[in-house]
């Protein structure tokens, strides 16, 4: 189980953005509205917790942006029972069993209320909006009304994996920092503390400079879903193989196995469109994967990949649209796969 950011005290990977906060702090000049971007799992919430928890508990001249776990800013975040911060995130559907989509338009209109209150514990109130990218026009709007005239002592921290899925002009009101993907050092580093070893180079390899993949891929022993996906690869043609993995897949009410096993396709799909582009055959991830790089990888297309993936990754957008059945959505991408290794 991965630690949620609010409880993560440490930051791998990006002492350069970290500073960019110091040195804005210590110079007295604060912008209101920072907009913390990177791909999945780098650390942008992790920052955005860091960031508020320094301003809560009124950190000034300092030379990162550590507080002490036992600090009462520091116990109350964790808690998320801080007065002096809002998260808006997206919800989660118990109905469902699900995160919705979007963020909701009404909890944007939260925030301009709980700014202009008075600090009850500090100088400052501070709103984090993790998942910037998912608000939809009216949210984008409700956040640009804020940011065009902002409270006194206000911060707002907004998460997005790109700067561009938000309005020009919320960007231009925004201090950015962009984090780069963590590299294999950073990684193991990760890895180290939480103690995990199994099948480690692999696991990296696939996680793709993201942490949470990371953590996420060893808990769903990632590397044991590769073998089975190896071992379709070798009998697409057998429905029965396939329903087995879709049912395996599926994650029955787990949603990490099911995305883990989505991204791994992906992450197959595109090793293997990089090497056919560069005429070159990718270099196997784990040894049942050997036999294949000669025999089904080279007899297939660029062409017949790139359609694939392109069928692929609309299979996996319309399904988290609709919030279809993941067995129903693994077996299809499956078929689709079996007909693409068979055309």
């Amino acid at each position: 189980m991965t630690t949620h950011p609010r409880q993560q005290h440490d930051l791998i990977g990006h002492d350069a953005a970290e500073q960019q906060i110091v040195q804005a702090m210590a110079g007295g000049r604060l912008p209101h509205a920072w907009l913390i971007t990177g791909s999945e799992g780098v650390g942008k919430a992790t920052l955005a917790y860091r960031f508020a928890r320094a301003i809560l508990a009124n950190k000034k001249n300092a030379k990162d942006l550590s507080v002490d776990p036992d600090a009462s800013a520091a116990k109350l975040i964790a808690a998320s029972s801080h007065p002096d911060l809002l998260i808006l995130e997206r919800p989660f559907d118990e109905k469902k069993g699900r995160y919705l989509q979007n963020i909701p338009v009404d909890d944007v209109r939260k925030i301009a209320p709980f700014l202009r209150l008075t600090a009850s514990q500090g100088s400052a109130r501070v709103v984090i909006v993790d998942g910037a990218g998912t608000l939809g026009r009216a949210g984008q709007n409700a956040i640009l009304k804020i940011l065009e005239e902002p409270p006194e002592n206000a911060i707002i921290l907004l998460t997005a994996e790109s700067a561009a899925v938000l309005l020009p002009t919320i960007r231009s009101r925004c201090r950015v920092l962009k984090l780069d993907r963590l590299n294999e050092v950073h990684l193991r580093s990760i890895a180290a503390k939480h103690e995990l070893t199994e099948n480690l180079d692999f696991i990296i390899n696939l996680a793709d400079g993201s942490a949470s993949r990371l953590l996420r891929y060893s808990a769903c022993e990632a590397d044991v879903l590769y073998q089975s996906w190896c071992e379709f690869l070798r009998q697409p043609t057998s429905p029965v193989l396939r329903m087995k993995l879709a049912e395996t897949w599926s994650g029955r009410n787990n949603d990490d196995v099911y995305y883990t096993a989505q991204e791994m396709i992906f992450a197959w799909l595109q090793r293997l469109i990089a090497a056919k582009a560069r005429g070159t055959l990718p270099v196997p991830l784990l040894p049942p994967e050997i036999a294949m790089v000669q025999g089904v990888y080279a007899q297939l297309s660029l062409e017949r990949l790139l359609q694939l993936w392109e069928d692929l990754r609309l299979q996996a957008g319309d399904a988290d649209h609709h919030n279809l059945d993941h067995k129903i959505v693994l077996l299809s991408m499956l078929d689709k796969t079996a007909n693409a290794l068979a055309a």
